[in-house]
């Protein structure tokens, strides 16, 4: 009798073992790909993303992850902790004026009255906000909206006191009497809009556009090609169903995130226009996109009031690839 087969099973079992344990250590990092990171904010128009996440259409490879408010998207993807986000114009403006080369892959929607300056009664007008104490997030879109209604009345930052914010605390500061006014995004927007408040100030009223921006970073937009452009595919089809009008598939989990009712979530839709691939291409494309006088535009504001620590650089930051 062979007494070396039961050897060879003792031993071999072990020794695939070591062996896979070696593979595991001797494989370079480099050469297994890393899941793609997502991040967004509370936003409506961010809805898709997260539609298509819970539906499974997003591969394995990709992780969105969800962030209270917009500013902690823009410091996760500026700490490189990201490798993909949604953020404003300005957000992007800030960025690449502080040296971060990134890739804008599509102008996602336009905020057509989401973003607005409120204040409590009974202040009515703009002009009575001299001396009064104005929330804002000071990383977020806030800024941009206050120093163009502030313009609009003849008045600058100097004029008012500011008084740096997260969303989530508005109601609570109303409420307390620490602030008069404030600049909120929806879902906050609705939720702080009362009879004992007014509108001043909204998004339908400015001369360059609030845009949200789907945002990678210069080396996120070439490694994960086959992840973007899923990515965009699945908010194409997760806006249609959101914008179809009536209770769509996932509507629990939306109305819960953006608090809510269904009816108010729906009236809602007119405050944000997605954007089309075709209105994507008269945006970005072209010698000169209009995105980029834009960008100058929101750049040049945000530098006057001191936002910025300077001009825009010359560089590709416009990447149509994904829209073709």
């Amino acid at each position: 009798m062979d007494d070396r087969k039961p050897m060879i099973k003792q031993t071999a079992v072990p020794l695939c073992a070591l062996l896979m344990m070696l593979g595991v250590v001797l494989i370079p990092r480099d050469a297994v790909k890393p899941r793609m990171k997502v991040a967004l904010s509370v936003w409506p128009g961010s809805e898709p993303l997260v539609l298509a996440r819970d539906s499974g259409m997003l591969k394995g490879q990709t992780r969105v992850l969800e962030m209270p408010w917009a500013s902690a998207v823009t410091r996760a993807f500026d700490d490189e902790v990201v490798d993909v986000a949604v953020m404003t114009l300005d957000a992007v403006c800030l960025l690449r004026a502080e040296g971060h080369r990134l890739r804008v892959l599509r102008v996602l929607d336009q905020s057509t009255g989401g973003d607005a300056l409120i204040a409590r009664q009974p202040i009515s007008t703009l002009n009575e906000l001299r001396g009064k104490r104005v929330g804002v997030d000071f990383q977020g879109t806030g800024m941009f909206l206050l120093i163009n209604a502030l313009e609009q009345a003849g008045m600058t930052l100097r004029d008012i006191e500011t008084v740096p914010l997260i969303q989530p605390e508005i109601e609570s500061l109303f409420a307390k009497g620490d602030i008069d006014a404030a600049v909120a995004s929806e879902p906050w927007l609705s939720q702080v809009s009362t009879e004992g408040t007014s509108r001043l100030f909204d998004s339908k009223a400015l001369k360059t556009p609030i845009y949200r921006l789907l945002v990678a970073s210069e080396q996120a937009g070439g490694q994960f090609q086959p992840e973007i452009r899923a990515l965009i595919k699945s908010m194409e089809v997760m806006t249609a169903r959101l914008r179809s009008g009536g209770r769509f598939e996932g509507a629990g989990a939306v109305l819960q995130r953006q608090k809510v009712p269904l009816p108010q979530f729906i009236s809602g839709l007119e405050r944000w226009h997605a954007l089309s691939t075709e209105e994507n291409m008269a945006l970005m494309a072209g010698e000169k996109p209009r995105l980029e006088e834009l960008a100058r535009e929101v750049a040049a504001q945000l530098l006057r009031h001191g936002l910025i620590p300077g001009p825009l650089p010359a560089e590709t930051w416009i990447d149509l690839q994904f829209l073709q």
